[in-house]
This record gives C-alpha cells, sequence and structure tokens, in this order.
C-alpha cells in the first residue's frame, strides 16, 4: 500500500521515543552512501540499500524529519546499478539467484517509498525508470519458473547465519540458505501491481503465488521472515483484485506461523522448526499482518495480537543504541529470554524497525472512512482539520487515557472509534465529565460521535494481571505464562520480582550481556 504521511501526528511517549531512537540509528556511517552500497558483497544486492531508503522515507513520514543522508544515497544510486538497471551480477542462461529477488523487494519498495514523499530528492520519472528497469529486467524474466523452485526436505538442508549465502544451484535456482527468500518479493511486487496495473506483473504474480501456496514450510524449514513478507504482498494482492482466494491463503499461513513459528514472547523463530534466533525483520512483518487482518476480518484477536507482538517481541528487541537485535527463542523446553547477542542487526533488522515504528504510529490515529480510529494508546498530538486532538495516557501500564480537543473555528462532526482490549471486562466512559455509553462498530470498537462542543473524552478500563498457558503446542502444557493485561512478565532470578519484558532499550549493554528473564514457570507458580 501507498505511504501515508503522518505529518498532522506529533508523536510522544513512547513510540516517539523509541522512534527518535531509531532514527538516531539510522543516520550512523552504516547507512551513509560511503557505506551502503558496500554492502553488497554479503551477496545480497539491493537489500541493504534498499532497506536503509525504505526506514528512512517511513521515519519521514511518521516524525515529519528530514533524513540527513537520504539525498546522497540516491544521488548515488545510478552509479551502482549495471547495465540492465538493477544491483548484482547479470545472470545468463535463465539462472535465477533467490537472493538477489530477495535483496531487490526492498530496493523497490524503498523507490516506491521515494515516489510516495513526493519530487524532494529525486525526480519521479527518474524514480520511475528505475523501478521500471527492476521489474522489466530482474523480475519479468523469473515468469514460469517458480513452479520449479527447490523446497524439499532433500534439496534444503537446515544451515546458515544470521546472515543467509548462496548455498548452490539447483535448476535454475541459486539458493540461499535462507529457504523460502525467493517469495520476499511478493511484497514489493504486489505493490508494483496495486499502483501500475502492469498484467505481466500480474502473471508473475500469479506464478509466484501457485507456487507458495504448495511450499512444505515445516518440512523444508522455510524462513518465517520469507513466509510472512510473502504473505503481506499475499494480502495486498487481495486488497487489489479482491480475490477471496488470496486472503484465505495469508490467512492460512499466518495462523500456522502462530502456531508453529511464533515463540511464547510474540517473536518469531528464524526458520519453521529450527528455534536457533529470533529476527525482528519477521516480528515486524507480524505485526503488520496482525493490524491487517483485523481491519480485513474485523476480527479484535487480531489486534489483541498486534498489541502483545508490539509490546513483547518487539519491545524486548530493540537495543539501547535504537538499533534492533536478535534474541533466543522461548518455547518447547527453552523458558528463558535473553539477547541473541546484545548489539543490533544493523545489516536488515535495525532498518525494519522502522517499518514496525511507522505502523504502530499510524494505529494512533488511523484514518479510516474520514473517521479516526484509535487502535493503540500513546501520547501525541493529532491535527484533525481543525481540531486539535491531544492523547495522554498511562498505557500499558495503567488503563487510562485522556483525549482532549481544541477547536479552531467551527469543527465539523466527526467519529471517533477506541479499540478496548480483550481483558478489559469493565469501562467507563466520559464525554467533558458526564458518563457516556458507546455503540460499537462490527469491529467492536467503541464509537464516539465528536463535534465543536466536545471538550474532553476520558476511557478508563482494567488492567488485571493474568495467568494464561503456553502459545504453542511444543512448550509443555503444564507450563504458565504471567501477564499485565498485554506486557509479557519475567523474571531475572528466583527471588526476583515479575517484571514486563520489554525494556531492554532503556538499559545499559552491560546490564544486558548476561540477562536472562524466565518467561515459562511451572504450572502451580503463583
Amino acid at each position: 500500500m501507498e505511504l501515508q504521511s503522518t505529518h498532522n501526528l506529533c508523536l510522544r511517549g513512547d513510540i516517539g521515543r523509541r522512534t527518535a531512537l531509531n532514527i538516531g540509528r539510522l543516520e550512523g556511517t552504516h547507512w551513509r552512501a560511503s557505506t551502503v552500497f558496500s554492502a553488497d558483497s554479503g551477496g545480497w544486492p539491493g537489500d541493504w540499500e534498499g532497506r536503509t531508503i525504505l526506514a528512512l522515507c517511513l521515519h519521514a513520514a511518521a516524525a515529519g524529519r528530514e533524513p540527513a543522508y537520504l539525498q546522497e544515497i540516491l544521488d548515488a544510486l545510478p552509479g551502482k546499478l549495471n547495465e540492465k538497471g538493477y544491483m548484482g551480477p547479470i545472470h545468463t542462461n535463465g539462472v535465477l539467484d533467490e537472493q538477489q529477488l530477495s535483496g531487490h523487494n526492498w530496493l523497490l519498495r524503498g523507490l516506491m517509498a521515494v515516489l510516495d514523499c513526493g519530487h524532494r530528492w529525486a525526480e519521479e520519472a527518474t524514480v520511475r525508470g528505475w523501478i521500471d528497469g527492476i521489474i522489466e529486467n530482474l523480475y519479468l524474466p523469473a515468469t514460469g519458473s517458480y513452479a520449479s523452485y527447490p523446497c524439499t526436505p532433500e534439496e534444503r538442508r537446515p544451515s546458515g547465519d544470521k546472515s543467509g549465502s548462496i548455498e548452490g544451484q539447483i535448476g535454475c535456482w541459486r539458493i540461499s540458505s535462507d529457504t523460502g527468500c525467493a517469495f520476499m518479493s511478493l511484497d514489493a511486487l504486489a505493490e508494483a501491481y496495486a499502483r501500475f496495473k502492469n498484467p505481466k506483473v500480474l502473471e508473475l504474480l500469479e506464478d509466484m503465488v501457485a507456487a507458495y501456496n504448495k511450499l512444505d514450510f515445516l518440512g523444508a524449514k522455510i524462513q518465517t521472515h520469507a513466509t510472512l513478507s510473502a504473505a503481506r504482498g499475499i494480502v495486498k494482492l487481495y486488497r487489489t483484485t479482491g480475490e477471496e482466494k488470496y486472503l484465505n491463503l495469508a490467512l492460512r499461513v499466518y495462523t500456522l506461523y502462530i502456531h508453529s513459528g511464533m515463540t511464547e514472547t510474540y517473536a518469531n523463530d528464524n526458520w519453521f522448526g529450527r528455534p536457533e534466533w529470533t529476527e525482528p525483520c519477521a516480528i515486524v512483518d507480524s505485526l503488520l499482518l496482525a493490524w491487517e487482518f483485523f481491519t480485513l476480518t474485523g476480527q479484535p484477536k487480531y489486534a489483541d495480537l498486534a498489541h502483545r507482538i508490539w509490546l513483547n517481541g518487539l519491545g524486548h528487541a530493540q537495543r539501547p543504541n535504537g538499533g534492533f537485535g536478535c534474541d533466543s527463542c522461548v518455547g518447547g523446553e527453552r523458558t528463558a529470554l535473553s539477547c541473541h547477542g546484545v548489539g543490533d542487526a544493523y545489516w536488515c533488522c535495525s532498518m525494519r524497525g522502522a517499518e514496525g515504528l511507522y505502523g504502530m504510529a499510524r494505529s494512533l490515529f488511523l484514518d479510516t472512512e474520514s473517521d479516526p480510529e484509535v487502535r493503540y494508546y500513546n501520547d501525541c498530538v493529532l491535527q484533525y482539520g481543525n481540531c486539535t486532538i491531544t492523547e495522554r495516557t498511562g498505557y500499558p501500564n495503567i488503563g487510562k487515557v485522556q483525549f482532549t480537543f481544541k477547536h479552531e473555528g467551527t469543527t465539523p462532526s466527526f467519529v471517533m472509534k477506541l479499540f478496548l482490549p480483550g481483558y478489559a471486562n469493565k469501562y467507563k466512559l466520559t464525554v467533558n465529565g458526564n458518563d457516556y455509553r458507546a455503540a460499537t462498530d462490527e469491529k467492536g470498537l467503541l464509537t464516539l460521535p465528536i463535534d465543536g462542543n466536545v471538550q474532553e473524552v476520558i476511557l478508563l478500563f482494567d488492567i488485571p494481571q493474568t495467568t494464561e498457558k503456553p502459545l504453542r503446542g511444543d512448550s509443555n502444557p503444564n507450563a504458565v505464562k504471567h501477564f499485565k493485561g498485554h506486557l509479557l512478565l519475567g523474571k531475572e532470578s528466583d527471588d526476583g520480582e515479575l517484571k514486563p519484558i520489554n525494556d531492554t532499550c532503556e538499559r545499559s549493554v552491560k546490564t544486558l550481556e548476561n540477562r536472562k528473564l524466565q518467561v515459562l514457570f511451572p504450572g502451580e507458580y503463583l
């Protein structure tokens, strides 16, 4: 979907602070033109550059801040393209490099985000030329080849480090240790089709989806990041075509992921069946999919899940320097959470974290059919026409949200919709100090008509401490997890107290080096 500016939104509170941390990190030396193009030596042409361009555009939209080094990256880009208009080697005889296809997913998405930002850094015709070159010369030649993509357990043996590598060639495919990454580009290509309606792109997308539908995700141990990015593309294809088969496929795969790829902390196993470390790139994908499914199905469980992914999975993954790093996989017999290296995954996840932050910023006042929909609570100020809405909240620790309205001139009537977490059995709503019983819409959102007479709205709800069974079937069925609302609680020692796990970015690097948080407990605990 096209990038939507949130310039009328002033971020404050936790999301504002985390966004500022990430912006500062992404203006470091790893993300400047002098360095960013050299990363292709790792075998992922277009990946580092594309993730960087996309992240900087997202921050420009969410925070209204001019990126410090984006201009120089775009100025240098033409000199880095090969004679066919894409990055990396030109393979002959129909050979397809799945890491090259995967990497250009991010370059293509980044360039489309540049288009959404206007002509601030590059002319539209120039950017369209880059986009067309990538699609025509790198992607469209792959049409008809996805049916032969090697994905059986016999063909794809588990291997690979935190950054994948090419392991050999099977048929026309140069295969990666990140099994399934060839499908990553469903995300960018579906967006490109939605924008430009090239029928040749749709033909390729149909080939890719048909092959994706047949993947043995568990048997071949497909990478969860590739799985979820591809599912995001399939959802985009559903939005464009209206064909239910695409939504049904994305929902089926997401359900499989929840039961077989999501950790007990709402992060991910990097590969299905290989709980070696988490990857914030996939956590971001799962967060954005949860919001999409809430929109498309109207089922509140997906909004509640989005809260948990954000607060716990991404909450623990953000490092003190503002980047995002890998963690241990909690589930099965693995009961403790720790950082898988206290540094950030600066080659990929720190940039994707920007998209998670942008997705949460949009959730604060999502503009749906002219009515703002508040899906998550965080301090902020929204300029909505002639009305300035200021939000103050203690969420997720305290169930109190206060909205104040300042009207400049005439404020046209509108409806504000508020999400109530699934655990909140009781709530109280007041308008201008008077009790108000709100109606609910088809998604269970509280609906409030707002006009020039409304000065203040306060929502109060309970945030209980609860005990739940594990999320995954391979975890000990007698184990339990403890929550305060949607905040997952953990303990550092036997005599320690239960505390939320999402404070990693608040701590010093030294305190993170040996920290382990127990989050799965014997059933009789408490």
